[in-house]
């Protein structure tokens, strides 16, 4: 039976079933402190998505220099036009301000 599940080891591991394996069951692992403060720090300034937002922003700046320089902002203004359309509400008989 250890020989068949060395040999299935083996083809999950992609080896060849002729290939010699020794398998050690000794676990060793070295304590590491982490300061949690400071690995939050890490984690909020290394966020992928942040970093593509602030990405984002500055092509929009970059966006908006070239639109200027086009001609297409021109100092800064914006003109705008609008019509009133609708009825005289004081004309018509009916209708009470009270």
């Amino acid at each position: 039976m250890k020989h068949q599940q060395k040999n299935s080891f083996k083809e999950l591991l992609g080896l060849d079933l002729n290939d010699s394996i020794a398998l050690n069951s000794e676990f060793r692992y070295e304590i590491v402190v982490i300061d949690a403060e400071k690995a939050v720090e890490l984690a909020l300034k290394n966020r992928l998505e942040v970093r593509e937002q602030e990405i984002q922003i500055e092509l929009q700046k970059l966006n908006i220099k070239q639109q200027k320089a086009n001609g297409m902002i021109q100092g800064g203004r914006i003109d705008a036009y609008f019509e009133k359309a609708g009825i005289n509400q004081q004309s018509d008989p009916g209708f009470s301000t009270r």
